[in-house]
């Protein structure tokens, strides 16, 4: 006898898969390059750019000091945590500000 949560007894005709392309599947409206398109797209490249940005610099600051000592590595991480910390911290008001200046104008 079969109990009532056991998906065994259910044929698998039944049982369809969830598929992954269906959260995509509007994709191509989210892409049209119509006006309102291309004004979402040169706004938002040029921010995916610059968020892309401070990873890399973080890196490339790695790779140097990693090659002067392990000591310097260490004060490295530190820096990099505060100076991300704080450059968040005061960015913060400059996006309210702007976002605050767009809905009154």
């Amino acid at each position: 006898m079969t109990e009532a949560g056991d998906l065994t007894s259910v044929p698998t005709s039944l049982i369809k898969p969830f598929p992954f392309l269906v959260i995509f599947k509007d994709l191509k409206h989210v892409f049209s390059m119509d006006a309102i398109g291309r004004e979402i797209l040169s706004m938002a490249f040029p921010a995916a750019l610059a968020f892309a940005a401070d990873p890399i610099a973080s890196l490339i600051d790695t790779a140097y000091i990693g090659r002067l000592g392990a000591v310097e590595l260490a004060a490295l991480g530190v820096s990099i945590a505060i100076f991300n910390q704080a450059s968040r911290i005061t960015i913060f008001p400059v996006i309210f500000l702007l976002a605050y200046i767009s809905v009154c104008a």
